[in-house]
């Protein structure tokens, strides 16, 4: 019997995973950007860190839907912040590729280019695009307003141990 638990979440998973990739997407609802229609450009001088900042600060999205009550405008506006991010995200992968192509000097003749250090940095580029395939799917599923990192909120419901000093205090 407990032989079979793990199968039935497996299934359980699959069957979720299915149905949020076969989903309908809603008329106004972003897509995927198209990689060939439309290029961010990383400008110089810290522009596109100044982009990354606007397009992820919720600020203007909670003001529309708090402070004017104009929660279809919230959503559209939400909507255009995922196309950006998804975008922005997709910059930020061809950048780093290009950044990883771009060939290094030519090595000594007797210095070979197969230590530690090369695997160091293949761990370093897989760990990155993890990294960022998580981030576009963390901002195509929720948002780009949503936290990469869930919080630690949950932790209330398990009950706390009680340490030594509290456990050894007097009564009255």
């Amino acid at each position: 019997m407990t032989t079979a638990i793990p199968y039935v979440l497996i299934a359980i998973l699959l069957m979720v995973v299915a149905a949020l990739l076969a989903r309908e997407r809603r008329p106004g609802e972003a897509e995927d950007v198209p990689t060939g229609e439309c290029r961010l450009d990383r400008p110089v001088n810290g522009q596109f860190q100044k982009v990354a900042d606007r397009i992820f600060d919720p600020a203007d999205f909670l003001w529309l839907r708090d402070a004017l009550g104009r929660a279809d405008l919230a959503r559209a506006l939400a909507r255009t912040r995922k196309q950006l991010a998804i975008l922005w995200l997709k910059s930020l992968q061809r950048s780093f590729n290009e950044l990883v192509r771009t060939p290094e000097p030519t090595p000594r003749p007797g210095a070979a280019n197969r230590g530690p250090a090369s695997w160091g940095l293949l761990w370093l580029t897989l760990r990155f695009h993890l990294l960022l395939v998580y981030a576009l799917f963390v901002v195509r599923t929720f948002g780009p307003y949503h936290r990469l990192l869930p919080t630690l909120g949950w932790r209330r419901f398990l009950p706390e141990s009680a340490s030594p000093k509290h456990r050894l205090h007097a009564v009255n």
